[in-house]
């Protein structure tokens, strides 16, 4: 595990050199064995408005945050933007993901 996240602050830190701005969980833990194991996190470009979201392992979301909070920081201007659709958090044969219904404020914080 400490391996894998090395390697994540590694790919973190080489897509910070990059420039991009957008998100994704590749890369990322997505291994679980209940629902509250998963984290739901917003994907796509941080300086727009994203509601496309995908769901991590909860242990690897201060890595996500960390890259997300990065990116923003080379945004022009991060918006403001309106609620998106509800959305769950699933664990289906052991992989974390995601379906309509459920709450999707789990990244807002970050």
């Amino acid at each position: 595990m400490r391996v894998l996240s090395l390697a994540l602050v590694l790919a973190s830190t080489l897509s910070a050199c990059n420039g991009t701005t957008v998100m994704s969980t590749e890369g990322y833990d997505k291994s679980c064995d209940i629902p509250e194991d998963c984290r739901i996190v917003y994907v796509g470009d941080v300086c727009g408005c994203p509601c496309d979201v995908d769901a991590i392992r909860s242990n690897d979301y201060s890595l996500w945050a960390r890259e997300r909070s990065d990116k923003q920081d080379r945004c022009d201007e991060v918006l403001t933007c309106q609620a998106c659709p509800d959305i769950a958090a699933t664990c289906e044969a052991n992989t974390c993901g995601v379906s309509q219904g459920g709450d999707a404020t789990d990244d807002t914080d970050g």
